[in-house]
Order: C-alpha cells, then sequence, then structure tokens
C-alpha cells in the first residue's frame, strides 16, 4: 500500500456538517468526499468540461439507440415480407404500377451536371406551370 500523508484543514462547524451531509448523500465518507472534491478540482476538470464529455456520451449513446431501433424495424418488416411469400418489385414494374413511361436509357447513363441540372430546371418549371413532365424523353 502507498505511502499516506496526513494534511490537516481547518472548518466552521457549519461546512463540516455541510460536507459529512453531502457525503452521506453520496454515500461515501467524509474523507473520500473531500479527497474526490479537492482531486477534481486539482485536475481542472470544470463542471463545464464534465457537462461536454457527458453531452457527448449521450449523443454516440442515442445514436446507437436509434441505429438498433432503425435496424429491429427494418429486420422485422423483412421477416414479414419473407413470411408473406410476396415477392418484389423490379424497376420497370414499379413504373408500370405508376402509369409512368419506360426511360429511353439506363438510369446510369453518365451525364454533366449541367445536363441534369437543366433536366431539374425544366421539369421544376412545368412542374409548376402544371404541365406533365416525360421521364422518357426529359434526358435525352
Amino acid at each position: 500500500m502507498a505511502a499516506t500523508l496526513t494534511t490537516t484543514i481547518r472548518l466552521a462547524p457549519a461546512a463540516k456538517r455541510r460536507l459529512a451531509a453531502a457525503a452521506k448523500r453520496r454515500g461515501i465518507s467524509t474523507h473520500k468526499f473531500i479527497v474526490e472534491a479537492a482531486l477534481d478540482r486539482a485536475d481542472g476538470v470544470t463542471d463545464d468540461a464534465k457537462l461536454r464529455r457527458l453531452e457527448a456520451a449521450i449523443s454516440k449513446l442515442h445514436e446507437v439507440v436509434v441505429d438498433e431501433l432503425d435496424y429491429r424495424t427494418a429486420d422485422a418488416d423483412r421477416q414479414k415480407h419473407l413470411k408473406s411469400g410476396s415477392k418484389l418489385l423490379t424497376g420497370d414494374e414499379v413504373r408500370r404500377g405508376l402509369g409512368l413511361k419506360k426511360l429511353s436509357r439506363p438510369v446510369g447513363d453518365s451525364r454533366t451536371v449541367a445536363e441534369v441540372v437543366g433536366f431539374l430546371r425544366k421539369g421544376i418549371k412545368e412542374a409548376e406551370a402544371g404541365q406533365d413532365v416525360e421521364l422518357d424523353t426529359a434526358l435525352d
């Protein structure tokens, strides 16, 4: 066991009672309470720094919990789908079901950013004017 040194502090009776009550609330001895408080202060760990660390830990925990909930929801939906025996639809089947024409080019064809931006601007203007936007010719 490491050698210890005795240090004496002088406290007013009211301060001693406050320290003893605070230590009792935490379930530790007055000695341990004073030592922990003094060392925390000596280490320069401010309450703001403690709160920032706690905030970061809680934020990370929240992220993990949300990810777990998302996974469980997705897994439950997948299990429900597998039990139902229904099949997934292809992109063409979805477009047909929505009454959309098939694209004349595969979606993955490369286009310049200017072409895509031009298409989006044209589509927005047509949609705002109440016109239909033709998917099969929009990027031709």
